[in-house]
């Protein structure tokens, strides 16, 4: 049975299952899940992954399944383009308006390299776009507020499981 409470075995689902250390290719670049974090609220879980890419890069991308499996990769918004907050119904960043679409607080358990602690607890607000994109506000605990913007992978495909196969000569 996988992290969705369903026996399902998708790339996607499989990636949410992986543990910390486990290689991954994202958006055609392998990567090792460096941390991870563990969300519930109101009975929904989901899964963020921070990602080690091999080029060097770090990338979070959070793995949800409410209607159907859906990956988001996270970029940290520049604060100084970011109008709005997260007390208002609607913000903007670089010049895209969103519109609030969901608050709430959720628990977490972290595992791995997340710099949080190993549990506790976000309040978050979301907004939404247009065009698909999302901008997140985010406190975990007392910490103050996190800007970050998602973006929607462009299908499930981009992040899959790497496997390797062993060969004897």
């Amino acid at each position: 049975m996988g992290f969705f409470k369903r026996n399902r075995t998708s790339d996607l689902e499989a990636v949410a299952n992986a543990p910390v250390g486990a290689r991954v290719t994202v958006e055609g670049t392998g990567a090792v899940i460096g941390g991870t974090l563990v969300f519930e609220n109101a009975g929904d879980r989901w899964v963020e992954h921070r990602f080690a890419t091999d080029d060097g890069r770090q990338m979070w991308v959070s793995i949800e399944n409410f209607d159907r499996t859906v990956a988001t990769r996270w970029d940290l918004a520049d604060p100084n383009a970011v109008t709005g907050g997260p007390d208002v119904a609607r913000a903007g960043y670089q010049g895209t308006p969103f519109n609030r679409s969901e608050t709430g607080t959720a628990s977490f358990v972290a595992k791995g390299d997340t710099g949080c602690s190993e549990n506790g607890s976000v309040d978050f607000v979301d907004f939404s776009s247009g065009d698909g994109r999302r901008l997140g506000f985010e406190r975990y605990g007392e910490v103050g507020a996190v800007r970050r913007v998602r973006r929607r992978a462009t299908s499930a495909s981009t992040i899959v499981p790497t496997t390797s196969t062993a060969t004897t000569t």
